[in-house]
């Protein structure tokens, strides 16, 4: 399994919630070195770092858990610096936050409110973090990760990781805001990657 190891620093944002939290404990489990958990819950992102501590199979393994408000360019920012000065560079960045509508309403009674609410979190959040960390990755040297038997592996300057859902691609009835938002979330990725 040497082939799935993986090496360096990790940010992850959502890192309270179901998948956020799996992808934390998921590289602990691979053997990072360290982890900045942000979420928005304080006790979560803490109680994850906790868990993250005892799975981790790397023995320098480090984790640190801060609030992040994803929408707040400044709270992004100071995450992202927060990483920068803890790790000295960001290897790896999984987005892995969103929310969902207030209430499943027809298209004709999403409330303007909510559908700012729900884009703001999940699409101009996702902008923000995806931003702030491109400009650290841009500007570190380029690492690879010596995988034994397998030789190395480059990984580049880093990567970023944006998690959508089936929504991206498809619409359902009574979720408009949501699902114009992982349509978004596709875009950003692709202007990103350009």
């Amino acid at each position: 399994m040497a082939q799935f190891r993986i090496d360096g620093f990790a940010i992850v944002v959502g890192a309270a919630g179901g998948i956020g939290r799996e992808v934390v404990l998921t590289f602990a489990e691979a053997g990072v070195k360290g982890i900045l958990l942000a979420d928005i819950n304080s006790e979560g992102v803490a109680q994850v770092a906790d868990q993250s501590k005892a799975l981790a199979s790397n023995p320098k393994y480090r984790c640190i858990s801060t609030v992040v408000d994803v929408v707040d360019v400044a709270s992004v920012d100071a995450l992202v610096n927060l990483a920068k000065t803890e790790f000295d560079r960001v290897d790896y960045c999984v987005n892995a936050f969103g929310v969902d509508v207030a209430s499943y309403v027809s298209f004709e009674d999403t409330d303007p409110d909510d559908y700012d609410r729900v884009l703001g979190i999940n699409t101009k959040g996702v902008f923000l973090v995806t931003r702030a960390v491109a400009k650290i990755m841009q500007s570190q040297e380029p690492v690879s990760v010596d995988l034994g038997r397998h030789g190395r592996r480059d990984v580049g300057r880093g990567s970023i990781v944006n998690v959508s859902s089936a929504m991206a691609l498809v619409a359902v009835p009574a979720k408009a805001p949501y699902t114009t938002s992982k349509h978004a979330v596709t875009g950003i990725t692709k202007a990103a990657g350009s």
